[in-house]
């Protein structure tokens, strides 16, 4: 889709992106920053961001599955990609064959591996995933030992990392997080007291490895703070980072129609908002279709010319109608849903809290109509 016919659009900011991940090289060093750019890089674009992170040299990229992982490939972008999903038997083939670092996060999984590496004539390049406490995928604490001993001594593998995944270093209590990071210290001690420390360890998340310096090992893998956004509306990224993370993109669209709507005369879907007084609408062209939330209706706002305006009655598929009272709105000009600057910006935090979800959730619902257009 055109960016410069589409009404509705995103813009990333390369500087912004680049400063981010300079921030959080400081911060974390000698840690290296692995940027996570799975989900499109967080709705920001996903071959966009693995070349601009190739070109700025970071050692590694970590994706969620196969198929995003080749796409880097097919683009050309060579740096070495870790796929942190747990990848089906059928799927391996492909993911050794564009040399992906395949996550084997149990014992039919190695076993899988084993088979793909072989009819391919060459080990495969695996990181170890063990579950301290996500509960989601990897091998249990308990048989961790085995299972790295089994990994490191097979003639089909070769392994490049040991990993886990903290699931409360968002909290505000850090006493599971930290409890998670003693059994994964315990079996990296270990590991290494046996000679099968892997080339690269790594547990943190964005908060954990902003809050818990003892989780950051070699490596830290940065997803939603690379892109100057909080995990969670109760974490305060800026205060982390002294206010230099910087959201890296906007989200903006335009005005269709502008009518006055006489008082009491309903608007929308199921009629659930109405004008008090006489007013002036606008209508915007983007909606739940684009990853505008239907669930913030009677809550959103909206920039235009620098003014906040709340969005009324129902959010529909592929439009919304904006309250703009007595201001000077025109069809054509331009609505701030993300992004803006001072005190007026509307963040992907206050999106998530009208939407009764998470940051995370805002960035990476923003469908693929919406073309990115990068700028420097």
């Amino acid at each position: 889709m055109n960016p410069s016919t589409h009404p509705t659009r995103c813009v990333v900011d390369r500087g912004r992106l680049a400063g981010n991940l300079s921030v959080l090289q400081e911060a974390v060093a000698p840690a290296a920053v692995m940027p996570v750019i799975k989900a499109n890089a967080y709705g920001h674009g996903l071959v966009e961001a693995g070349r601009m992170f190739d070109e700025l040299g970071v050692s590694r990229i970590a994706v969620a599955h196969v198929a995003e992982g080749c796409e880097l490939r097919r683009a050309g972008i060579e740096v070495p990609v870790l796929v942190m999903g747990a990848s089906l038997p059928d799927q391996l083939g492909e993911g050794l064959a564009a040399a992906l670092e395949l996550t084997v996060s149990s014992w039919e999984g190695l076993e899988a591996v084993e088979r793909a590496a072989e009819v391919r004539g060459e080990p495969a390049g695996i990181h170890l995933k063990i579950d301290t406490g996500m509960g989601r995928l990897g091998v249990a604490v308990e048989d961790a030992r085995a299972f790295v001993t089994r990994a490191w001594d097979s003639p089909w593998t070769r392994v490049v990392g040991l990993f886990s995944h903290l699931a409360c270093a968002d909290d505000p209590d850090l006493g599971s997080a930290r409890g998670q990071v003693r059994l994964f210290s315990d079996l990296v001690d270990w590991a290494e007291s046996h000679g099968m420390r892997p080339p690269v360890v790594h547990l943190a998340n964005s908060a954990g490895a902003l809050r818990l310096p003892e989780s950051r090992f070699d490596a830290v893998r940065v997803g939603i703070a690379l892109y100057g956004v909080s995990p969670t509306t109760a974490l305060d990224l800026a205060g982390l980072t002294e206010g230099r993370l910087r959201p890296a993109m906007s989200w903006v669209s335009r005005v269709t129609h502008v009518k006055t709507q006489p008082t009491g005369r309903p608007v929308s879907y199921g009629w659930r908002w109405a004008p008090q007084a006489e007013t002036r609408l606008a209508t915007v062209a983007v909606g739940y279709a684009d990853g505008y939330h239907r669930c913030s209706t009677g809550r959103a706002e909206v920039l235009i010319g620098g003014r906040r305006c709340p969005v009324v009655g129902t959010i529909c598929m592929d439009q919304f109608v904006v309250d703009v009272g007595a201001e000077d709105v025109s069809v054509g000009d331009e609505v701030v849903l993300l992004g803006g600057d001072g005190s007026g910006a509307i963040t992907a935090e206050t999106m998530s809290e009208w939407a009764g979800t998470i940051p995370y959730e805002v960035l990476t619902s923003i469908s693929s109509r919406v073309p990115r257009h990068w700028i420097q």
